[in-house]
This record gives structure tokens, sequence and C-alpha cells, in this order.
């Protein structure tokens, strides 16, 4: 049988379709002061449980974790949610530093 053109263009389209949202994350571990340095997307691995966080910051002497409200990250993590900000679309979550295990940076 035959593949036509327009077939083929389809597979095209919807395999490009279907990856364009996927994240990637580094294999390799950072450390908090890398992670925090990069200002990046990163994934957060916390009481056994993988967190995505917009980026990592430090105010005050305390670790904060942003990211979108309507997030997985964010209904998981309501309790620890501090503040958003005045758009109302970014949330900043209070974070122990003891409690996390690892950190991965997002491939850009």
């Amino acid at each position: 049988m035959k593949v036509t053109f327009f077939f083929k263009c389809f597979i095209l389209v919807f395999a490009v379709l279907l990856f364009q949202g996927c994240k990637v994350y580094h294999t390799q571990k950072v450390t908090l002061e890398e992670a925090i340095a990069a200002k990046q997307k990163v994934k957060v691995l916390m009481w056994d449980k993988k967190f995505t966080f917009c980026k990592l910051i430090y105010i005050d002497n305390q670790l904060y974790g942003t990211h979108k409200i309507t997030s997985t990250t964010a209904k998981k993590l309501d309790n620890l949610m501090v503040g958003c900000s005045l758009d109302g679309k970014t949330a900043k979550f209070k974070l122990n530093e003891l409690e996390i295990q690892e950190i991965y940076l997002c491939k850009k």
C-alpha cells in the first residue's frame, strides 16, 4: 500500500504536537545553589515525590519555589503556598531545604 503525501504530513504534524509540551530534565543532580543561580525550571524530589517549579528563589534566608497557580504542583502543595504574584497567576511555596532529596535542571 502506497503512503500518500497527505498522510506523511499528518503524521509529522501529529508528532510535533505530541512532543511539543514535553519537558526534559538533565539526569545529573545539581546543588541547591546551582538551581537558584540557574533561574530556570527545576524538578525537585521531596518526600519521595517529584515536583516541578518554574524556579527556586531565596528571600530573607527562606527557600521558595514558584509555579503557576493552576498547575498540578500547586494543587499538591496547596498547604505550603505562602503567596501569589500581583496578577494572581504565579504562586510561591515555602520549602524546607532539609526535605529536598534531589534537584534536576530542565534542558533548554
